[in-house]
């Protein structure tokens, strides 16, 4: 006998979510779920708009999204410190409400449609519960690191996170660029390996056909409106043994999964 008890609930994309308490033993199938495990500014909003069944109709699928608190003082988004031209932190629907636990649970135990979303190792708040969300897609989405932290930066600069189609020329400090770089190289280290071991497809960012239809477009060249780029892509240069080792890995997971579907 399974007994249910309504703990509490979130809305989300106008969907009602319960985080839900269970008694006895639970065999639910998973509804078919797709996770996105990514890094920050690898794309992963542009390519799950790609993936939905239907942009329109959330009868067959739940797009969650980001869907976890990332309630903690020092949150990646709005590392810049005071002073250093940051804008104001936002509210976020999900900040102070819902750990990643009860979402995690209630995603596994089933919300009677197909879950989409996407779990990012540079929050700080990732650990390895992420990797036990049920899910018949396991996607890995990466994308370079360099544009990766480039773009994590200018977004955090000029507080554009989509569709940046401004002009003006921006100067990025080296010492945020450098922290921004790091932290990402420091991810990739810790999780890599349970990454490769979790997935099973990975997607290239600089490879993948983005459907044109999606609200969410590539930005411009970052090389025409950021003054020090030359400059940035230096600094960069001097981690590309670590950076390297880590690609070459990805790839390598990438070929012995294609060999093997």
């Amino acid at each position: 006998m399974l007994i249910i008890h309504y703990y509490d609930a979130f809305v989300h994309h106008n969907i009602r979510l319960y985080i839900i308490y269970i008694i006895g033993d639970v065999d639910l199938e998973n509804y078919n779920n797709t996770v996105v495990m990514s890094a920050e500014r690898n794309g992963s909003t542009a390519f799950i708009e790609s993936i939905k069944i239907d942009n329109y109709n959330l009868t067959y699928e739940i797009n969650l999204a980001e869907c976890f608190s990332q309630d903690y003082d020092d949150n990646p988004r709005y590392a810049y410190k005071t002073g250093q031209n940051s804008k104001p932190r936002p509210h976020f629907w999900n900040e102070q409400i819902y750990k990643p636990s009860q979402v995690i649970d209630a995603i596994n135990i089933g919300t009677g449609k197909r879950v989409i979303l996407k779990c990012l190792i540079t929050w700080q708040n990732f650990n390895e519960s992420y990797f036990n969300i049920k899910a018949k897609r396991k996607i890995f989405l990466h994308r370079n690191m360099f544009d990766s932290s480039l773009s994590r930066c200018l977004a955090q600069k000029t507080g554009e996170w989509h569709n940046d189609v401004g002009t003006d020329t921006h100067t990025i400090p080296e010492d945020f660029f450098t922290d921004i770089l790091e932290w990402r190289i420091e991810r990739y280290s810790k999780f890599l390996d349970q990454i490769l071991d979790w997935t099973n497809e990975i997607v290239i960012y600089e490879e993948y056909k983005f459907k044109e239809d999606i609200s969410v477009k590539k930005h411009p060249d970052r090389k025409m409106i950021v003054s020090n780029y030359n400059n940035l892509k230096e600094i960069y240069r001097k981690y590309s043994y670590s950076i390297d080792a880590v690609e070459k890995e990805i790839l390598l997971a990438k070929k012995c999964l294609t060999w093997t579907t």
